[in-house]
């Protein structure tokens, strides 16, 4: 017995000074064996361009950015009250019942229904039309009726002059709509397939077009020009301002009949935006822009406006100081020491981009 925890006494001192052997040898060329074992490497910001759409919808899934739905209901043909509940909820709308109720004062079927609140707000934002007595929460969607309130409750432009499925007509009344959900691949099935305009819509469908669709909003190809009010619109889009916090800002004096009006009054109200603000229209350029992004995220750092960081700016302009500070945190895509072009006018893929970056 002795021997026996002799012999063990001994391995104990052969591991113990192999340890010590391992922490000295580490310890002369500088690096801590603890640092070399459990080292943690700094993430790195992957480009946008080589991440694939595949990619991009994948990560958005694992995410959870879209409500766990059992698999067992994939399958199901998701009604339309259950459709508006998903659209609201990935909006980031949680809508108050007390507000958002006696939309359909006609539809005995709506009025109390679990899901009054999200269908009365889709309402309220336009994407449901009430001027018909009944909406029939509890029937069936095709995917050619979910097609059109996709399109309308993410602002997805729509396309009719042709048709990019096999079984979509030129003249039909979803054509447009379809149309631009196989422009965006936000549908499984691809350009000159059957869209099945007919067929019942499922859950597992509707969830895989909220993942495809918030792919879309997070495009960095995009290279139309944007206005001021569409900068503004979609900054407030990707920070989830529900709209009825923005739509109780209104009126308040500015871009009066505006489809940015609402933005533009959030932006007043919230003393992102003083004085007149100017036409929302009109094309904003990189130096307006880096000034509004600043402003409405609230970046502000000292003492950076006695000189630039970048080649094409002079330390006395007025907007010197906000593209000091976008460079520094390395928002846009232009390094320190290139140039920004600030007369330039941004893109809807530069404001996304800029926004990703954040």
């Amino acid at each position: 017995m002795k021997k026996h925890k002799l012999k063990k006494k001994f391995i104990l001192i052969g591991a113990l000074a192999a340890v010590v052997l391992i922490v000295v040898a580490f310890s002369v060329t500088g690096e801590s064996l603890m640092g070399k074992l459990f080292s943690v490497k700094p993430l790195k910001r992957v480009p946008s361009a080589v991440i694939t759409e595949t990619a991009k919808r994948s990560q958005i899934q694992k995410l959870g950015q879209i409500e766990k739905i059992p698999a067992a209901l994939n399958n199901q043909a998701i009604t339309r009250a259950e459709f508006s509940k998903l659209i609201v909820q990935k909006m980031g709308i949680n809508p108050n019942p007390s507000i958002y109720t006696n939309c359909y004062p006609n539809d005995a079927e709506t009025i109390g229904h679990w899901a009054e609140a999200y269908i009365c707000y889709l309402v309220d934002s336009g994407v449901y039309n009430n001027t018909q007595s009944y909406f029939r929460p509890n029937d069936a969607l095709t995917r050619a009726e979910a097609a059109k309130l996709f399109t309308t409750a993410f602002d997805l432009a729509s396309l009719q002059t042709f048709t990019l499925y096999g079984d979509v007509p030129t003249n039909a009344w979803y054509t447009g709509y379809t149309n631009v959900l196989a422009a965006n691949g936000i549908p499984a099935e691809e350009i000159g397939d059957m869209f099945r305009p007919s067929d019942v819509m499922l859950t597992g469908e509707t969830g895989q077009w909220i993942n495809s669709v918030l792919s879309y909003s997070n495009d960095t190809t995009n290279t139309a020009q944007i206005s001021r009010g569409g900068f503004a619109a979609l900054i407030l889009k990707n920070l989830n301002i529900p709209i009825a916090s923005m739509q109780a800002t209104v009126p308040c004096g500015h871009a009066q009949g505006s489809e940015f009006e609402m933005y533009i009054c959030y932006l007043v109200n919230q003393n992102v935006l003083s004085g007149n603000p100017t036409n929302p229209n009109t094309l904003i350029n990189r130096a307006e822009a880096a000034k509004l992004f600043i402003q409405i995220f609230n970046l502000g750092m000292p003492g950076i406006n006695n000189y630039s960081v970048y080649d094409d700016i002079q330390p006395s302009e007025w907007y010197t100081r906000y593209t000091n500070i976008v460079g520094m945190l390395n928002i846009p895509a232009e390094e320190i020491g290139q140039n920004f072009r600030p007369a330039d006018s941004i893109t809807k893929a530069e404001t996304q981009a800029w926004l990703n970056n954040l």
